[in-house]
């Protein structure tokens, strides 16, 4: 049964890693302060010590790397933009030709929306 929990946990990537070890960094210094003034009990401490701040390196580094990749492949880029405004020129070209009917307009009118949704969203919200 327990797992099935950590499986689920780790499906998250590597921030489900990082909790895990976490975790068991937690658990690790809960069982050290247990042991009390027992010789085992020190590098104990300093052992989940030492692994603590291994994970606080390795969040640094995936939030580092999620950021990043954020930046270098956001979705609501300048170029997006212009293709959008280009988008909204065809339509309005389309609309004054002759022989374009209500059906052509309103397929042109759902790529377009299809097409700016995204980059405007993030334009905004950025």
């Amino acid at each position: 049964m327990l797992n099935a929990g950590v499986a689920k946990i780790l499906q998250t990537g590597l921030f489900g890693f990082i909790f895990l070890m976490a975790f068991l960094a937690v658990h690790a210094l809960r069982d050290a302060s247990r042991a009390g003034g027992k010789g085992s009990g020190d590098a104990a401490i300093r052992s989940a010590r030492t692994f603590l701040w291994t994970i606080v390196v390795l969040v640094a580094l995936a939030g580092g790397f999620d950021l990043l990749n954020k930046w270098l492949f956001e979705k609501g880029s300048p170029e997006a933009l212009v293709e959008c405004r280009n988008s909204v020129s065809r339509l309005e070209t389309l609309s004054q030709m002759p022989g374009v009917d209500a059906a052509k307009l309103k397929a042109q009118i759902a790529a377009h929306v299809a097409l700016c949704e995204e980059p405007l969203k993030d334009a905004t919200a950025g």
